[in-house]
């Protein structure tokens, strides 16, 4: 094996476990939201339900099909309460909780607002700001809060 390619390998050998390791030492800086084992299994089915409804929204838009888009923010994500419950609502109390809540109006509200912009102008640029503002709650929150795992 040539020198360089041997020096290569030891390089190589060394640095991916080394960065690896500084990678995993990173703290994870988000709050953590305790739930108990029902609660975090009802938490992702609600998480993964938003990634749907944001994904039938875009869909529905790719289409032209801004009523469908507007009534999926409006009955799915909307802040009257058209859900069965709201995320907030299964979120044991603590001093993180209220941040949780603010954050999850914003999310009803960044709905509510797409909703109308898509009723009002649809295709416009507003509805499609509205939307990467309804994008930017959900990426938001997800980059502020994490659960625990629960292990």
């Amino acid at each position: 094996m040539p020198t360089l390619t041997k020096g290569l390998a030891v390089f190589a050998f060394l640095a991916i476990p080394l960065c690896l390791i500084i990678a995993l030492s990173e703290a994870d800086r988000r709050t953590t939201l305790s739930l108990e084992a029902a609660e975090r299994t009802s938490f992702r089915l609600a998480m993964r339900s938003h990634v749907v409804d944001l994904d039938e929204i875009l869909t529905a838009m790719a289409k032209g099909d801004y009523d469908t888009a507007a009534t999926i923010a409006s009955d799915r994500m909307d802040s009257a309460g058209q859900r069965t419950h709201h995320l907030s609502d299964i979120i044991l109390p603590g001093p993180d909780t209220p941040a949780f809540r603010e954050t999850e109006r914003a999310l009803h509200n960044a709905a509510d607002r797409f909703g109308e912009a898509a009723r009002a102008s649809p295709g416009s640029p507003e509805m499609r700001a509205r939307y990467q503002e309804l994008v930017a709650v959900c990426q938001g929150c997800h980059t502020s809060f994490r659960i625990d795992p629960g292990f």
